[in-house]
């Protein structure tokens, strides 16, 4: 009795242990990585990802490893990591068109615009879905409006029909951030320079900074009168006309390097402010229609 007992309780130890080391199926992985999404913890959702890929090689697994990665990496604010996860994500996975879209979007965030035309060329849209056509359009203007290809935008932007309340306004502010970038004033650096070096100063205001102009055209004149002044009494040998002279030379030079600089920085800043609120226009309607 005592053997058969230690037998039967070897027996169960040998089925729980055996138990113990099933791995978990596909669909118990997943339902982990759905838990560590909920969790915010995407950096152990994209390691997962990485370690489930080799074990589990279908192209549904694939693409569900891989579309689970590039939202991950979305999070974790890695365009290029996430434009290659969605890469993965296979035509026949229900999730394709998703999978393109964002993908094309990461590919913008890091000014990749072929590559990120390229990824909304692939989809095979119905011409009965519309709402994935024109969306696919609005996408594909606002990197046209990015590259500052407004012929392209132009003929992309007729398909916007402002009918769906996904991305009817982000439509609306598109146009309105194409007539911004249009009315940017093309300002020259070497123009700029070749004024400041004529006036100094006034190549701050041709960039549109008045007020620094204006500062500019006064230290200048002050250090010029002072310099000019030492050459006259004191001879250009003196030590108050080096100074001055040289002080001089370095105010100069900085205010017609600075001017260059200034129409390079002001233009920067303008279309930079434009480029983030394009992207996050471009953003809003695919969180909406594939949430």
């Amino acid at each position: 009795m005592i053997r058969f007992t230690g037998f039967l309780w070897f027996f169960i130890f040998g089925c729980l242990s055996a138990k113990a080391q099933v791995s978990p199926s596909f669909d118990e992985e997943m339902k982990f990585i759905q838990y560590l999404i909920s969790q915010k913890q995407y950096a152990n959702v994209v390691l997962l990802a990485q370690q489930l890929r080799p074990k589990f090689t279908t192209n549904t697994q694939q693409s569900r490893l891989a579309i689970n990665a590039g939202l991950a990496y979305r999070r974790l604010a890695k365009p290029d990591s996430a434009a290659l996860a969605f890469g993965r994500v296979t035509p026949d996975f229900k999730l394709y068109d998703k999978a393109r879209f964002y993908q094309s979007l990461e590919f913008t965030r890091v000014r990749r615009y072929i590559a990120a035309h390229q990824a909304l060329d692939t989809l095979q849209i119905a011409s009965v879905d519309s709402l994935k056509y024109e969306l696919r359009q609005f996408q594909q203007a606002g990197i046209a409006l990015l590259q500052k290809d407004y012929v392209q935008f132009e003929q992309r932007s007729r398909a916007f029909s402002f009918q769906y309340a996904a991305f009817a306004s982000q439509e609306k502010k598109l146009l309105s951030f194409a007539q911004k970038l249009k009315k940017i004033p093309q300002r020259s650096p070497l123009v700029a320079g070749i004024l400041s070096a004529v006036v100094p100063g006034t190549g701050k205001m041709y960039a549109g900074n008045t007020s620094q102009g204006l500062s500019m055209l006064f230290q200048n004149l002050f250090i010029g009168a002072q310099a000019a002044e030492a050459l006259i009494k004191d001879g250009v040998a003196s030590p108050r006309f080096i100074i001055y002279g040289a002080l001089f030379s370095f105010f100069y030079i900085g205010n017609i390097w600075g001017s260059v600089l200034s129409v390079k920085m002001q233009q920067r800043e303008v279309y930079e402010t434009i480029r983030h609120e394009v992207l996050f226009n471009l953003d809003v309607p695919l969180r909406l229609v594939f949430q």
